[in-house]
């Protein structure tokens, strides 16, 4: 799985792209919410709308214990939009991570998942950026964009 970073004035945009395997999404979620933390961002918008194939329904809960925990250890509130398609968007781990206090939730597309960070209490912090969200991202645009981040 790839991580593509974004920065933009009121969130840190997340792309990732791959084959969905639970040791490699908890890791790129752990990457990008401690970047988000690190730039002074307290809300993220991680699309994984590219991401190929799916995990079960205990792999999903883990998922969302493993990504509540850091966002506790990061010490700051951070609200996360997902942007997903089914059968991953079904909502059961998004309540297991709310058991926990993190602000989350899952979304079909992105103009709900920026309406929802909009809404959201967290602090907006960020620093404006020259860069703007794209709703419709491809794997062939999305290797242009930007260089891999490691």
């Amino acid at each position: 799985m790839d991580l593509y970073i974004w920065p933009q004035k009121e969130h840190l945009y997340a792309v990732v792209n791959g084959k969905l395997d639970l040791a490699s999404c908890a890791h790129l979620f752990k990457r990008a919410a401690s970047l988000a933390v690190y730039r002074g961002f307290s809300k993220i918008l991680f699309d994984a709308r590219l991401v190929t194939g799916s995990l079960s329904i205990a792999e999903r809960m883990i998922l969302a214990l493993v990504m509540a925990d850091h966002v506790e250890e990061l010490g700051q509130k951070t609200s996360v939009a997902f942007i997903d398609h089914r059968p991953t968007f079904d909502g059961r781990a998004v309540g297991v991570g709310r058991s926990r206090g993190f602000d989350v939730e899952m979304f079909e597309s992105i103009p709900e998942g920026l309406a929802w960070l909009r809404r959201s209490h967290t602090s907006e912090t960020g620093t404006v950026h020259a860069v703007r969200t794209h709703e419709s991202v491809t794997k062939q645009n999305l290797s242009q964009a930007l260089p891999r981040s490691h």
